[in-house]
C-alpha cells in the first residue's frame, strides 16, 4: 500500500501570504460563496417536499425569464 507523502486538505483552503490575513479571508469568502456551500446549508435547514421543491424552482425560472427579458427590451 502506498502512502502520500502529503495529504491534500479536505474542504476549502485558503493560503496566508505573510501577515495578509484580511486578503485570505476575502479570498475565502469568495470561494465559499462560488462553491455554493452556504446556500445548500440554508436549502437543507429544513426539510421540503418534492411539490413545494418543485414550485420554487419554478417560481425560480419564471423571476429569471423576466429578468433576461427585461434585459433585452433594454
Amino acid at each position: 500500500m502506498k502512502y502520500k507523502k502529503y495529504e491534500e486538505p479536505i474542504g476549502l483552503t485558503v493560503n496566508v501570504r505573510g501577515d495578509d490575513v484580511q486578503t485570505a479571508l476575502k479570498v475565502f469568502k469568495k470561494k465559499v460563496q462560488k462553491s455554493g456551500i452556504l446556500r445548500e446549508l440554508r436549502d437543507k435547514r429544513y426539510y421540503r417536499s418534492k411539490g413545494l421543491k418543485r414550485k420554487l424552482a419554478k417560481e425560480a425560472t419564471m423571476r429569471r425569464l423576466r429578468r433576461e427579458a427585461r434585459k433585452l427590451m433594454k
